[in-house]
């Protein structure tokens, strides 16, 4: 990183251009302990009231993190759930459940806490409290059924309906990510499609150069054959989602 003074200065006037409320906000900002730089605090959007972030012109900024905040939850309740299933479905036998319980209840915890933080800001910055995606997260939760067995969970109609909730969320986030694949097929198969457009039209400007001709129409086929393959990739992997939807959705 460069202490060039007129690049520091570059690069302030920058910010005080793409932040207006900058010079306000810059009465608010602690001087950094530099003893122990974890503990300084980051002056993120939602570490300001709302009125706060109106006055210093970070509302842009708020809505940015109020995303990642999101997508942040999302991945520790993913995490969370994961180690869930993990157990019950890959350790048996008393031995095991005890080598593996204290492992898993720290990566539980750890996700917990992660998800935590994420929602705390999540409500600063606006989310509901009573939203039904995004809710509190208790102790008693971390441990699926077996916080039922020990009496601990709310009652079974409760369970169902954060259970419905949560995998939703999933489903939301599984059809997004269908969704970009289908968009990286397209993308390649054009690409694909334009290199051998290119190549052809080099091929038949190459007249007098018979090598390099053919070379550029052998580039051309290359490239189409490319397209092609992708193509039927693409088109048997939407039929067999089709096939397994409409299996699913049978009776």
């Amino acid at each position: 990183m460069t202490s060039d003074p007129i690049h520091i200065q570059k690069q302030l006037l920058c910010f005080v251009i793409g932040v207006p409320g900058y010079l306000q906000l810059r009465d608010h900002i602690p001087i950094p302990d530099s003893a122990k730089p974890e503990d300084d605090s980051l002056q993120l959007p939602s570490e300001f009231s709302e009125t706060q972030r109106d006055d210093l012109g970070l509302t842009s900024l708020a809505a940015i993190e109020y995303d990642l905040r999101e997508g942040q939850a999302r991945d520790a309740n993913k995490t969370f759930n994961y180690n869930i299933a993990f157990k019950k479905t890959n350790v048996f036998g008393q031995r095991a459940n005890t080598r593996a319980r204290s492992f898993l209840q720290s990566l539980s915890k750890a996700a917990a806490y992660k998800y935590r933080r994420a929602h705390a800001a999540l409500l600063k910055l606006g989310l509901p409290s009573d939203d039904l995606v995004f809710q509190s997260l208790h102790d008693v939760q971390l441990y699926g059924q077996l916080a039922v067995r020990k009496g601990y969970q709310r009652s079974r109609k409760s369970i169902g309906v954060r259970i419905w909730f949560r995998e939703r969320a999933n489903r939301d986030c599984h059809q997004e990510e269908a969704e970009i694949l289908e968009a990286d097929f397209e993308r390649t198969v054009l690409s694909y499609s334009c290199m051998a457009e290119i190549w052809t039209e080099m091929a038949e400007r190459c007249t007098q150069q018979l090598g390099a001709a053919a070379y550029a129409r052998k580039k051309a086929v290359m490239y189409r054959d490319f397209a092609n393959d992708v193509s039927k990739v693409y088109a048997d992997a939407k039929e067999e989602a089709d096939k397994a939807d409409m299996k699913a959705r049978q009776p």
